[in-house]
Formats: structure tokens, sequence, C-alpha cells
């Protein structure tokens, strides 16, 4: 078998062709030759798909983890800006997430069908599982909690940001002014598990808005 060159790139293209098909029709739906007609290699044999891929479910789950993973990509960037203050880490975060959260729907909002959401929960379920990693994380550094509670409170924590946009990607008729409310939501929701006085709310709330109102000045210009 003759592999084409640059086989980075041709994985990339298998990820993307398969994520559109899984997204639309469900993983029993798809197979693996209309995987292969997807990227153009209609009269390609399943070798070339076994070459890349060791199976469908293998390729199931990289399409999975590729959507989770440009979400989760967002969200590193605002918990590792140490060098912040917590209010503009917050603000960081809930700006990553609503940046990921409106270009990953672009991708997953193809209807209200099944096999949507069977993917979108899958991807959730590995954003939240990660997402809830990194609360933790950043629970012991600040000092916000430790042991036990840092692991419990980043769970529920990442697992109701999780509902809360989990519900909005379901929304096929979301304008851009509906998603903004949904952070306000977040940022709403935050500050309430980690235990925010309602001075420190009020100072989140004010840079939220502050931000809001440069990014849409920004859109302007």
């Amino acid at each position: 078998m003759k592999v084409k060159k640059d086989p980075k790139m041709r994985r990339e293209a298998f990820i993307k062709a398969a994520t559109e098909l899984f997204v639309e029709k469900g993983y029993d739906a798809v197979s693996i030759r209309a995987v292969l007609d997807a990227v153009g290699d209609k009269t390609a044999s399943p070798s070339v798909f076994y070459y890349y891929f060791p199976s469908k479910e293998a390729l199931y789950r990289t399409c999975v983890r590729t959507v989770a993973k440009s979400y989760l990509s967002g969200l590193r960037e605002g918990f590792s800006s140490d060098c912040k203050s917590l209010e503009e880490r917050l603000v960081l975060l809930v700006s990553r997430m609503e940046t990921s959260m409106r270009e990953d729907r672009q991708l997953l909002l193809t209807g209200k069908s099944v096999p949507n959401r069977l993917f979108i929960l899958d991807m959730r379920e590995q954003v939240t599982s990660e997402a809830a990693e990194m609360w933790s994380d950043y629970f012991y550094r600040t000092g916000l909690y430790s042991g036990s509670e840092a692991q419990i409170w980043a769970q529920f924590l990442s697992g109701g940001i999780g509902e809360i946009v989990y519900r909005n990607m379901l929304e096929t008729d979301r304008s851009e002014e509906e998603a903004y409310t949904v952070m306000d939501a977040v940022v709403g929701f935050v500050p309430t598990v980690i235990g925010f006085s309602d001075e420190e709310r009020r100072r989140l709330f004010r840079a939220w808005r502050k931000h809001r109102e440069e990014e849409r000045d920004g859109c302007t210009d």
C-alpha cells in the first residue's frame, strides 16, 4: 500500500470528516467506507483507514477528544494565568468558555437529533472530567479549598458549568446576546461555589461587564 505524504494532515482530515458524520448520523450509522468517501478516498480499500486508526471506535474517541481539546485549551490558558488577580483570572476563564462554546457550537449544532446529543454528551463527559482536575488544582494553588474539599467542589463546579453550557449548545436559535447571558449565569454560579463575599462578587461582575464592553467596542472599531 502506498501511503500519501504528510500523514499528520491526512489523519486530521479523517478526524474532521468523521466528526461531522458522527454528529449528523451517530456512531452506529457511520461506516469506515463512509469515512473514506468523506475524505475523498472513494476507491481506497479499508486498509487506508486502518493505517491511521485501529478501529472505528478509536476514531470516534479521537473525534470526541479533539472537540473537547478545543474547548479545554481556552480553559487552560485562564487557569495558568497566575500573574493575574482572581477577578482577572475568572474573567479570562469565562471569556475563553464563551469563545470556545461559540466556535464549537457551530460544529455541533446540526439539529436536535439523538446522534447529535449523544456526541455532545460524550464530549461533555470528557470536558467535565478534565475541567474538574483544573479546578481542583486551582483550589489547591489559591488555598480556596484543600484536600477532598477541593476535589468535591471542583466536580460540583465543573458539572454545573457543563450543564449550563450543554443546555445552551442544544438550542439552535441562540443569538450572540443570549450566549452572553449564559456566560452571565456562569459568572454568577462560580463565585457562589467558591464562596465569594458580596463585595468580591460585585468586583467580579464589574470586571466581567468591563471585559464585555471592551470586547464589543473592539468588534465595532
